[in-house]
């Protein structure tokens, strides 16, 4: 654009097209490297979250680095090839004629509406300033509050579904798979359901893969048919699988749902409860896991406590110590009695074979067989089994599970996050209810797993490494200005940037989510470039000779109609994938397209209005530290002014 205000200006030449480009060559440079910037520290996250950010920031990357050849030297040299018509008025075709009246009119209005308008605001740019930072509260305000809904790892639709089913310790290898056949009998009726209900020409189930990891364990895999109807999603499916299966006796848990996604498998609320008593451990689990129960949406719900494994505790009678047994003796006797001694063992080529002595299997399969036993005394002697021991039920734990040294044990749960917000959730949980449950059980406490956790380990990393980007952005926002407050100014507009983002959430019903960071981070991309440009025109201004109010009207009148251009040709780009794409691959992309789309509209009223009322306020900040600091002929924020 500025190489065709050159030609229009000067007439097509190529020292004219080189001379429009060099105008913005070095801050739109600059501006596309802090956009780079912006986008170097998803690269560095680690974990599953990591892999998929770096594969959405080296995109980004290397398309910006292109981008930058492309538009410095291939650009203009189809530029200097492309020649320009010329066009009287009231000659040329419709299209021609159509042409100049649109561009007439976008000049009126610049000439008629915007500067006018501009010049009060700069007047009043106090008010002004106030006032956008007024909407800017309003915005953070429609997140914190319940006009919008936030869900940092959302569900992702995809083509692969997950099955993991976790029975009760000591269920029969049998029982376990009947409940995966009963699993494989009711997807295939959900199949077999949606066929005739949605009149599809395929089955929706394209593959399932079993298996049985234990006794007490299972899983499935199954592989949906690619297809665009969103009703096809593993959440429906998930729903009606779900439905049809109902409560499976015996089951520790249940788990079906989509084969990964950004957060990984993680439960989305996940709470360990740790301390030294198990008794006060396993009360303060079961009153947190039925509070869990009762949010809605909340599905799912596992307390790793599974009361442990039923087993028969010896306990040695004191008249069984005179006779010189011990516990120890006893525990041996009935073990070699039970499962074996071993005798002999014979190598049969590569293998050990070993001989085991112990009771014939019917003597070992009841309680009767132990109490009616005899134990051998170290004297030689044998007494009955009754009269030295006694024989106690209980339990003992399947695993043991310690944190930092001491027993804990863990309640997490899945979330429909349609209906409910993990971080609302979790919110209520760790503020609210824990806190009154812990108060009753003396030695416990908790700490949050799960998704939870990689949301706030995530954030940690994300926060330092946008530290560190906005570190690099400054510096190279100051390098083309040569200034240490301007770029602070055009910093300053990046929060603004995101209050067209969120309007646009609001306005399709669209939660606000990790992905819609990346078009909030493309998007202040766009909003630096754009103001760094305007910022620099403005200099140029000054050091001809302006007033700064003159720099800057003459900077935003030159910048209109390219910033205007830039964010109606990015936002009707855009446009197909927000309001018309229902595909349930472009779900990860839709959140992205809004945050920048809606964000580049108001972006443009940032750029045009904002950056000049804030160019203005900085430069009387500047003034004022320099009469402060007992300079009377103040130069503005490092520019030479000329009147004021």
């Amino acid at each position: 654009e500025s190489a065709y205000t050159e030609i229009r200006r000067h007439g097509h030449s190529a020292d004219n097209v080189v001379n429009g480009v060099m105008k913005v060559a070095v801050p739109a440079t600059f501006g596309v490297l802090t956009t780079i910037a912006a986008f170097l520290p998803i690269l560095l996250v680690s974990g599953v979250s990591g892999q998929f950010f770096a594969a959405i920031g080296w995109v980004v990357t290397l398309a910006l680095v292109m981008s930058l050849v492309e538009s410095k030297l291939i650009l203009p040299a189809h530029l200097v090839h492309m020649k320009t018509q010329v066009h009287e008025p009231g000659t040329g075709n419709g299209w021609v004629r159509f042409q100049r009246r649109f561009s007439d009119s976008l000049f009126r209005f610049v000439d008629r509406v915007y500067l006018p308008s501009l010049k009060v605001m700069l007047r009043n740019r106090y008010i002004a300033l106030a006032s956008f930072f007024g909407v800017l509260i309003l915005s953070i305000g429609f997140i914190a509050g319940p006009f919008m809904r936030v869900v940092f790892f959302p569900d992702m639709a995809g083509d692969f579904m997950r099955v993991d089913l976790e029975m009760n310790e000591g269920t029969s290898s049998y029982v376990t798979q009947d409940v995966m056949d009963h699993l494989a009998e009711t997807l295939r009726e959900v199949d077999h359901d949606m066929q005739q209900e949605l009149k599809l020409e395929q089955p929706v189930i394209r593959t399932v893969f079993s298996w049985t990891e234990s006794e007490t364990g299972g899983g499935m895999l199954v592989e949906l048919h690619k297809t665009e109807d969103e009703r096809l999603g593993t959440k429906e499916i998930e729903r009606r699988w779900r439905d049809q299966v109902g409560q499976i006796a015996g089951a520790r848990g249940l788990r079906i749902g989509g084969a990964g996604g950004p957060g990984g498998d993680a439960p989305d609320i996940s709470f360990q409860l740790v301390g030294r008593n198990l008794k006060q451990l396993e009360l303060a689990s079961t009153e947190l896991e039925e509070a869990v129960r009762d949010f809605e949406g909340t599905f799912d719900i596992r307390n790793s406590f599974d009361g442990g494994i039923r087993e028969v505790q010896l306990r040695i009678r004191p008249e069984a110590e005179a006779l010189g047994l011990t516990q120890q003796d006893l525990a041996r006797q009935v073990r070699r009695a039970f499962f074996g001694d071993e005798v002999q063992r014979i190598q049969r080529g590569q293998d050990d074979v070993r001989v085991m002595v112990r009771y014939p299997r019917e003597q070992r399969t009841s309680q009767a067989y132990l109490e009616s036993m005899r134990i051998r005394t170290p004297a030689g002697d044998e007494v009955p089994f009754g009269a030295v021991a006694d024989i106690e039920m209980g339990y003992s734990p399947s695993t043991i599970r310690r944190y930092d040294r001491e027993r804990s044990i863990s309640v997490s749960a899945r979330i429909d996050k349609e209906i409910a917000e993990p971080g609302a959730i979790t919110k209520e949980l760790s503020q609210q209810i824990l806190p009154r449950i812990l108060d009753s059980h003396a030695g416990v406490s908790y700490r949050v797993a799960g998704q939870t956790r990689n949301t706030q380990e995530l954030t940690a990393e994300l926060t330092t490494g946008m530290i560190f980007a906005l570190f690099m952005i400054y510096a190279l926002i100051a390098i083309p200005l040569r200034s240490y407050l301007q770029p602070l100014l055009i910093m300053s507009v990046i929060p603004f940037g995101t209050i067209g983002a969120v309007f646009g959430h609001w306005l399709l019903g669209i939660p606000v989510s990790l992905l819609s960071m990346f078009g909030i981070i493309a998007l202040a991309g766009v909003v630096v470039n754009d103001s760094l440009i305007l910022v620099d025109f403005v200099n140029h201004h000054r050091k001809s000779g302006e007033s700064r109010v003159d720099a800057a009207l003459k900077a935003a009148r030159a910048r209109f109609r390219p910033i205007v251009l830039t964010s109606a040709t990015t936002f009707l780009g855009l446009a197909p994938i927000v309001f018309f794409e229902r595909s349930l691959q472009a779900q990860a992309v839709i959140p992205m397209a809004t945050s920048l789309a809606f964000g580049i509209v108001f972006a443009t009223l940032i750029t045009l209005a904002l950056i000049p009322t804030l160019y203005l306020v900085g430069d009387d900040i500047a003034r004022l530290l320099q009469r402060l600091g007992g300079n009377r002929n103040p130069h503005g924020m490092g520019t030479p002014v000329a009147g004021s």
